[in-house]
């Protein structure tokens, strides 16, 4: 089969399965389907939301539209809340939308719809998830309008783990009140204590209990048995609070281990256990309701009992209990780990050894180079030596060949020169890679010093993003160094074109306008825009990106060497001719230097120039980019009173319409 024969037959592939996806969509959302999801308990209860979390995983997906209604029996567990409950869902379902499935969550809810299912919920698909009680769950497999998930806690598996961590415990506590799932879990507690005779177990019961009262008596539990908390919401005088308030009276009383069954709670005091995950329950309840909307029948989807459980444990409460991580059971997650200082760092790290490498490679290529600079100009003195003394047998030859002598002579000087020349070259580049290797070894003391602060010292957040915003800086100032190298580079070699393209200046100036206003707000310089023309009028045909260089040069320069007054950028048009101008305030530069500063590898005011960032070879890519662009840069300056860099560029005025979008740089 030819390459051609199956990109054609893979075309007709996609094409069809796009077009039965785009079907299947229209189909699903013309049928778009509402679901009353029940809780048992109220929006602050902590296991709500992770539900909630699991049923948008699939119902988002999938185009279903979901009511929440709340039974809040944990505050309101009175037979009076079911009836006025009842009326509430009877009078909504009477006056909206009928739902095509109803979820119930927990034991309350659960047995809710299933007393109201002949009445309320008549042939309406019923799932469950979180339900504690797995013979009346599992009992629905012979219902052929319900189905659901258990709620099946590893309260074995976690008392298991209670008596290993903690082998000196004489007894095991479980923490209960009187609500209808604590009490059905407070069973389960007893009847497992039979495969664990060497320990008592005990229980603190709120149903007997004022909550001043349980407080007492969990103080008086030795901190060596472990507790296991099942329920602890409403106290003997029907006085209800929610999961933190509970959990932070038993933090607050109890000086003894923590376990629980479900998650929440993790990261508050809680130990561990192995946990129920409320995520994974509601995205397995909405799985089971996309099932039946897809045509499944209720009674061919059978009740699911196993519950994804997992080990799961507080580092904090591991370290206060003493107990090392490497006894704990395989696959475990412990939360709160510390972390070490590469994980904290990790990209900071690489970006470091990037550079470093970079600078590694880029100043082993100046060496080479300057290798090969020395080697030539030995070649030109080898070659000149040469010359001479053939300069000198030519001389003793006859007359007629005294042209031929003159002429030689003549290439003598020019080699001289040349060498002269090349000789003036190698000491300026010299210079200049002392200079560049000065101002490399700068940031990069910076980097390596911070860096080895951060990795031998204990320090605070605010000091240790201190430390790190000083390494990103001196980064950054060392990419600054290289990207001016190599625009220089690539200008020497001719390896530079223009690219046109239609702006509008105004709105090409207001851009680099802003990039500038935080350095001159925070060196209190006003930094001022002048416009010549309209956005229409100043519709114009430039190389832009090249004239913002050139731009971004002279203001950086400027607000460099300006510490106080303005700098102001601005231009005018002459028929064809651009004039840009940025003036300033600062220290100005001496008449017999304003030449010089635009010379590759030249410094003006060394002293100076040292104490501001860069090498100084702004200028001198500002003017081979000007004369590129075709046109000339011109400085007028006075010392300590300023300074007006002036660029004219030849350029094309556009006729653009006024709906059009200029380019921007």
């Amino acid at each position: 089969m030819t390459i051609q024969t199956t990109i054609k037959r893979d075309k007709y592939i996609f094409t069809f399965v796009f077009l039965l996806s785009c079907c299947a969509h229209i189909v699903f959302a013309a049928n778009k389907k509402n679901v009353l999801y029940i809780s048992s308990y109220n929006s602050s209860f902590p296991t709500f939301f992770r539900q909630i979390d699991g049923l948008k995983s699939v119902f988002d997906t999938m185009n279903v539209s979901f009511d929440v209604e709340f039974m809040d029996s944990k505050r309101l567990p009175s037979p009076d809340n079911n009836a006025l409950f009842k009326d509430y869902i009877s009078y909504k379902m009477a006056s909206v939308t009928r739902y095509d499935a109803v979820i119930s969550s927990d034991d309350h809810a659960f047995n809710f719809v299933l007393q109201n299912q002949d009445s309320l919920f008549i042939d309406i698909p019923i799932v469950f998830c979180g339900v504690n009680n797995i013979d009346n769950a599992l009992s629905q497999n012979k219902n052929p309008q319900v189905t659901g998930v258990v709620e099946s806690v590893s309260m074995e598996e976690t008392i298991e783990l209670m008596v290993r961590l903690f082998p000196d415990r004489e007894k095991i506590y479980a923490l209960v009140d009187g609500t209808a799932s604590g009490q059905g879990d407070l069973k389960t507690f007893y009847h497992l204590s039979k495969k664990f005779q060497s320990t008592s177990f005990q229980d603190v019961s709120l149903t007997n209990l004022s909550f001043k009262e349980f407080a007492t008596q969990l103080g008086t539990i030795d901190p060596k048995n472990p507790v296991l908390l099942l329920s602890a919401y409403n106290d003997n005088s029907q006085v209800t609070i929610d999961f933190e308030e509970s959990l932070k009276l038993i933090r607050e009383h109890l000086n003894a281990p923590l376990f629980h069954l479900w998650y929440h709670g993790m990261g508050d005091g809680v130990l561990g256990g192995k946990l129920i995950s409320h995520y994974e329950q509601g995205r397995a309840a909405a799985l089971q309701v996309c099932q039946i909307f897809s045509g499944h029948s209720v009674s061919s989807l059978k009740v699911t009992k196993e519950s994804p459980n997992r080990y799961i444990f507080d580092y904090n409460e591991l370290e206060r209990f003493s107990i090392d991580k490497n006894i704990l059971p395989n696959k475990s997650l412990v939360i709160n780990l510390p972390q070490t200082f590469y994980s904290k760092n990790k990209t900071l790290i690489l970006i470091t050894i990037i550079i470093i490498s970079s600078l590694i490679v880029f100043i082993a290529g100046l060496s080479v180079n300057n290798i090969q600079r020395r080697r030539i100009a030995t070649d030109l003195l080898i070659k000149n030596n040469e010359i001479a003394i053939r300069n000198d047998e030519i001389a003793a030859q006859n007359e007629e060949f005294l042209t031929l002598n003159e002429e030689l002579n003549q290439t003598n000087q020019e080699l001289i020169i040349s060498k002269k020349k090349a000789e003036e070259s190698d000491a300026l580049k010299t210079e200049f890679i002392n200079n560049i290797s000065h101002e490399i070894r700068t940031p990069m003391n910076g980097i390596l010093g911070f860096t080895d602060i951060i990795m031998q010292l204990e320090l605070s957040n605010k000091e240790r993003n201190t430390y790190l915003n000083y390494i990103l800086n001196n980064g950054q100032r060392l990419m600054h160094i290289i990207d001016d190298i190599i625009e220089l580079s690539k200008l020497g070699t001719k390896q530079v074109k223009l690219l046109n393209e239609d702006i509008c200046l105004n709105k090409y100036l207001d851009e680099i306008f802003l990039i500038f206003s935080p350095t001159a707000k925070e060196k209190n310089i006003d930094l001022m825009l002048n416009k010549a023309l309209t956005d229409k009028e100043s519709s114009i045909t430039i190389d832009s990106n090249k004239v913002s260089k050139v731009i971004n040069i002279l203001i950086d320069n400027a607000l460099k060497f300006t510490n106080e007054g303005f700098v102001e950028l601005g231009y005018m048009r002459h028929h064809e001719m651009l004039e840009l101008y940025v003036k300033d305030t600062g220290i100005g530069i001496e008449t017999d230097k304003q030449e010089l500063i635009f010379e590759r590898f030249q410094q003006v005011e060394k002293e100076v120039s040292q104490k501001a960032d860069g090498i100084g070879l702004g200028l001198s890519i500002a003017k081979e980019l000007t004369t590129l662009l075709g046109g000339e840069i011109i400085v007028e300056s006075q010392k300590n009173q300023g300074s007006v860099f002036t660029v004219k560029i030849p350029m094309e005025p556009v006729a653009i319409p006024n709906s059009e979008t200029f380019a921007s740089w």
